[in-house]
């Protein structure tokens, strides 16, 4: 699986809100008023 790495000067660089992948689980969202946050979506076992 080819990930996208979301580089320090990547994250940076993001203006438009939505969510940004790096295609290995962890995501950058971006809000309206320009806030980011980190999400980590990991499978345990099976479940999420």
């Amino acid at each position: 699986m080819a990930q996208l790495l979301l580089t320090v000067v990547a994250v940076e660089k993001v203006k438009k809100p939505g969510l940004h992948t790096d295609g290995g689980g962890q995501n950058l969202i971006v809000t309206n008023k320009q806030v980011k946050r980190w999400e980590l979506r990991l499978t345990v076992e099976g479940k999420r």
